[in-house]
């Protein structure tokens, strides 16, 4: 925004320095304040006005959402148990409502009618922060692949954490599948014909692969850092009608003024995972929401002005119409260990096995349209330092809804035959912020 709004400021010295070479006094900026305005309120100004403001605003968070799936609790193979239940353990709660800096610049004209216009704009630089977290689940969507031997899931694999066989070195396994189904076959390992041995027989015999000892492996990152960076930016230009009210002593009173006209705002909200270690390492996806609006906006605003000092009220509802467009961009288990695949009954399926090397790239994208509406209330006062300059401070606030945030929407899913890795989730594009910060300036006779 620093680059966007530089420009507002140059504009106005341009201005400033043009008419004070005409000789119009008015504009000198340097001018003491004249004593006469303490018999009452300044009067309001015709001619130009501009005004330039640090922001420091705090953006509200996305809504909290678990990373993976938050609905699913899959049975997963455990060493000790046999099974387990799983579930998505890291949610963006711990993501909190920092503040950044940013500029808000306005340059604007009045007549000697009360008619006037105004060309602005605020930016705020990125917000970013990052949480972190050790040994994480995250529950995926398995889609079965549907090939020649059944509905097999990728994360469906024989494990060896049973150890049947004496003086084997190993309290975990014993070199064969796991007969989870108790059934005397062995997975890929065999039969056993021989009564309670526990284990296939050495002897070569015929057998199938018994694909009822398959469990399904659970998705656990040693290391997930989610980064989630959020950025706005608007411009606009308004027609203005001031409306002056003298009081019964002839000096003046409220100011009320009026403003109609076209706004643009962006949106950048971008959402970034990456997981390390773990059967689905090394994976990273980003989920980028770009929302750009524009529409008309209305804004009022009143000042009272007493010697020195003057106090404003100044509200804007901007009916904005929201091209939203969502990418999602990323890879899946692109350090599959060659150990793990060896266990994956994908190998027997076409589907998977074809995809298995470097992991899965994915390349998502997902538009939409919504109407989004949008509130600004700020309240500021200023202080006269010259007959044209003044200080200011004071609070913005700002809610806008119809927005899309990617963390909300991210679809937690493993490719299979007729579906592509991860996802966005289209129903989950209208969610709301809210920002609110202080701001600190100078204008020049406003």
């Amino acid at each position: 925004m620093t680059k966007r709004t530089s420009w507002l400021l140059a504009l106005g010295l341009q201005l400033m320095l043009a008419t004070t070479a005409l000789g119009q006094d008015y504009f000198e900026p340097f001018a003491p304040v004249l004593a006469s305005d303490y018999g009452g309120p300044p009067r309001p100004r015709s001619g130009v006005f501009f005004a330039m403001d640090y922001i420091n605003w705090a953006i509200g968070t996305p809504h909290s959402t678990m990373i993976g799936d938050p609905i699913l609790t899959p049975i997963v193979a455990h060493p000790e148990w046999v099974f387990d239940v799983q579930r998505s353990m890291l949610d963006t709660s711990e993501f909190s409502a920092e503040f950044t800096s940013g500029q808000r610049g306005e340059i604007g004209w009045y007549g000697e009618n009360g008619h006037g216009w105004m060309l602005g704009g605020w930016g705020l630089k990125p917000q970013n922060q990052t949480i972190f977290g050790s040994d994480v689940d995250v529950v995926f969507i398995d889609t079965i692949d549907g090939g020649a031997n059944g509905n097999i899931g990728f994360l469906d694999r024989f494990f060896d954490f049973q150890n049947n066989v004496a003086n084997s070195g190993s309290n975990w396994s014993d070199g064969f599948d796991d007969d989870v189904n108790e059934n005397n076959f062995f997975g890929r390992g065999g039969f056993d014909t021989v009564t309670p041995a526990g284990q296939p027989d050495t002897q070569t015999i015929p057998w199938t692969t018994d694909f009822g000892d398959l469990r399904r492996a659970r998705v656990s990152f040693d290391e997930l850092r989610a980064k989630n960076s959020t950025s706005i930016w608007n411009l606009e230009l308004m027609h203005l009608i001031r409306l002056d009210r003298d009081r019964t002593d002839g000096t003046p009173g409220p100011r009320v003024e009026f403003g109609i006209g076209p706004r643009f705002m962006q949106f950048d909200d971008e959402f970034d995972v990456q997981g390390f270690g773990g059967f689905l390492g090394d994976s990273r996806w980003n989920t980028r929401a770009l929302n750009n609006s524009i529409g008309p906006q209305a804004m009022v605003r009143a000042a009272r002005s007493w010697e020195r000092f003057t106090a404003s009220a100044e509200g804007r509802f901007f009916a904005g119409w929201n091209f939203q467009t969502v990418r999602q961009r990323g890879t899946l288990a692109d350090q599959l260990d060659r150990d793990d695949v060896n266990q994956i009954p994908a190998n027997f399926n076409s589907q998977f096995a074809n995809q298995m090397n470097g992991g899965w790239s994915f390349n998502n994208r997902f538009t939409a349209e919504e109407f989004n509406p949008t509130f600004e209330l700020r309240l500021m006062l200023s202080y006269r330092l010259t007959q044209a300059l003044s200080f200011r401070g004071g609070w913005t606030g700002f809610y806008s809804d119809g927005l899309a945030r990617p963390a909300e929407m991210v679809v937690y899913q493993l490719p299979g035959a007729s579906n592509d890795a991860m996802g966005i989730n289209g129903q989950k594009n209208r969610t709301d912020v809210f920002v609110n910060g202080y701001n600190v300036g100078i204008e020049y006779r406003r």
